[in-house]
């Protein structure tokens, strides 16, 4: 991942987020995993778009701040935060 698409959003979330990076795949299970330190993570799912896109709605959070955000394509193998 390079890169994401709005860099922020609402609390409430329902954000449509695009994650740009290269040599994605469509594995039919692609997962966006958004976590915070000191809080459970949560887990939505993801959608492929190109091999350079990949999109995920945000999830509802309670309280503002940095959120890193992995995705999985496949089982158990998450890339990297942004």
């Amino acid at each position: 991942m390079f890169d994401i698409d709005p860099p922020e959003g609402p609390l409430k979330g329902g954000t449509l987020v695009t994650l740009l990076g290269s040599n994605y795949e469509d594995t039919g299970t692609i997962k966006c995993q958004f976590s915070r330190i000191g809080e459970k993570s949560i887990v939505v799912p993801g959608s492929y778009k190109s091999p350079s896109q990949i999109q995920c709605i945000t999830p509802k959070f309670y309280s503002s701040g940095y959120v890193d955000l992995q995705i999985e394509l496949r089982a158990n193998h998450y890339s990297h935060p942004i």
